[in-house]
């Protein structure tokens, strides 16, 4: 969706056209170029940004508010103790599969990226009643600092997934990448 500003009425995305005509590629074209590129965005950053508030917070931290074991539960093994012992961590990595990562629309697996492994929201339950209870305080004091309606038609905490980080597992830096038109990557 393109937005645009009452006062403004022209398009505030650049098309691929902004992006550049035919050079001789030159460093001093290049360069120029690229700070065109870099001004557009941002001013167009800048212009977005301008619809916000001037204060407001992005984001949230501290403890959680009651100190509850979730009481795990996965499929086919049954109950998870926490802290994690070392034969409960290879009956949950046997359990689970690769953690896929994603690259635009793409999914891979690829432990040379991510060497982690996962289970499915359906592969394991919290079965603790008083988790919920802390999930929620938690989720109610974050959406009140993000200045954000929490329940059923704001934030909510969902069950994805569950990631089994062990020893030597990582996530390999990565960039991601925002596409402020169909045509041109940042």
């Amino acid at each position: 969706m393109k937005r645009q500003r009452e006062s403004d009425s022209s398009n505030e995305y650049a098309s691929s056209a902004d992006y550049g005509s035919e050079s001789d590629g030159s460093e001093s074209e290049k360069s120029e170029g690229d700070n065109s590129l870099l001004s557009d965005i941002k001013s167009r950053l800048e212009n977005s940004l301008s619809y916000l508030p001037r204060t407001m917070s992005f984001a949230s931290s501290g403890s959680c508010p009651i100190e509850v074991n979730p009481a795990i539960s996965i499929s086919g093994l049954g109950g998870i103790g926490l802290p994690l012992s070392e034969r409960d961590a290879k009956l949950v990595s046997k359990a689970s599969h690769p953690a896929p990562y994603g690259k635009g629309s793409d999914t891979f697996v690829d432990p040379a990226v991510r060497k982690t492994r996962e289970l499915g929201a359906e592969q394991f339950e919290l079965r603790n009643p008083e988790w919920n209870k802390a999930l929620e305080a938690v989720v109610c004091k974050v959406a009140t600092e993000l200045d954000v309606p929490s329940g059923a038609a704001g934030v909510k905490a969902v069950l994805y997934k569950m990631l089994l980080y062990g020893k030597g597992a990582m996530f390999k830096e990565h960039r991601e990448y925002v596409y402020l038109t169909d045509e041109k990557p940042l």
